[in-house]
């Protein structure tokens, strides 16, 4: 449930049935598996939560805070990481 985004964990409360997916979901949980890729961890693997936790705090946003979301900072060197996975004749 981690990896579902926070809109389809709602659903998913409300109306099993209407939590099938949205493209917009798809786009979500890629982004996780990307951060847990980069991360070498589970996503939010670097909180010491438990998944309960995690869960009620991506599903319940507190107001006028900024929703409850992996910690970006650590994914701010993957674009030069992919460049350098690509560069052609890459020496490391």
């Amino acid at each position: 449930l981690l990896y579902k985004a926070p809109e389809l964990l709602r659903a998913l409360v409300q109306s099993p049935s209407s939590a099938l997916g949205s493209p917009k979901g798809d786009v979500y949980s890629f982004g996780i598996i990307l951060y847990e890729l980069h991360s070498r961890q589970g996503p939010f693997g670097d909180l010491s939560m438990s998944p309960a936790t995690i869960l009620t705090r991506v599903m319940y946003p507190v107001c006028n805070q900024e929703p409850f979301r992996p910690r970006l900072d650590l994914l701010e060197n993957s674009f030069d990481f992919v460049r350098d996975c690509v560069t052609h004749g890459a020496s490391n």
